[in-house]
């Protein structure tokens, strides 16, 4: 098993790094985790309106079909600047009190994203972005099965990515996320101390809930994978 994560990646610097590694992995199946939050961070006007973001380097994003490296609008202010220029330290400050705000301060942009669902314009734009971006994936790898997994179950971004996963013959586990929830519910202790990422306990639950489901679509002819043999 090949397993890659980054903090605060969106779609597209996922795409790179499978673009740098898969020839030389030459994976069966590639194991693909969404994130609700996946859609902001595809998106540099969304993700410039949410106040103080977590990280507030510049970083590439697809915009009109082509990757740009683009520094979110709300981090344009001089002491942003300068901090990304010539300190670290202030770099880290920064994002800490952008991790506090997202934890503690309510986020209009995520607020009307609920609310509208489909009819938020960024939204529709963001989902585009992702849209293209898994196309992307798809290509890349050929034949080769692809199977994806919501991180948590949260609407409207839940349809839209099994949508999105439809359209590109990638395997959507609902399940997954409901493995996760089902275990709070049962107040294991599942999650970090932000409420959001999962501990170890966490994560040992949904790598038995996708070894579970994934054995089962083998199983069941909907997952076809060649055994090593056959290579």
């Amino acid at each position: 098993m090949f397993a890659y994560g980054v903090e605060n990646y969106g779609t597209l610097q996922e795409y790179l790094v499978l673009d740098r590694y898969v020839d030389m992995i030459k994976p069966d199946p590639v194991i693909w985790q969404y994130c609700y939050n996946d859609f902001v961070n595809n998106d540099p006007e969304i993700e410039g309106s949410r106040g103080l973001p977590v990280d507030i380097r510049q970083r590439p994003y697809w915009v009109n079909g082509k990757v740009v490296q683009v520094t979110p609008q709300s981090l344009a202010g001089p002491v942003r600047r300068f901090a990304y220029r010539y300190s670290r330290f202030l770099v880290f400050a920064l994002s800490r009190m952008g991790r506090l705000y997202e934890r503690y301060v309510a986020d209009d942009t995520e607020s009307a994203i609920a609310s509208l669902g489909e009819r938020h314009p960024g939204f529709h734009r963001a989902a585009s972005t992702t849209r293209e971006l898994m196309a992307m994936v798809r290509s890349r790898v050929g034949a080769v099965p692809i199977v994806a997994f919501n991180c948590k179950a949260v609407e409207p971004y839940n349809t839209a990515l099994r949508d999105i996963s439809r359209e590109h013959d990638i395997l959507f586990l609902d399940e997954i996320a409901a493995s996760i929830e089902s275990a709070a519910q049962r107040g294991e202790d599942v999650f970090h101390a932000d409420g959001a990422h999962w501990s170890e306990e966490g994560h040992r639950v949904v790598g038995e809930a996708l070894a579970e489901h994934l054995k089962m679509l083998i199983s069941e002819g909907k997952l076809l994978v060649p055994s090593a043999a056959a290579r």
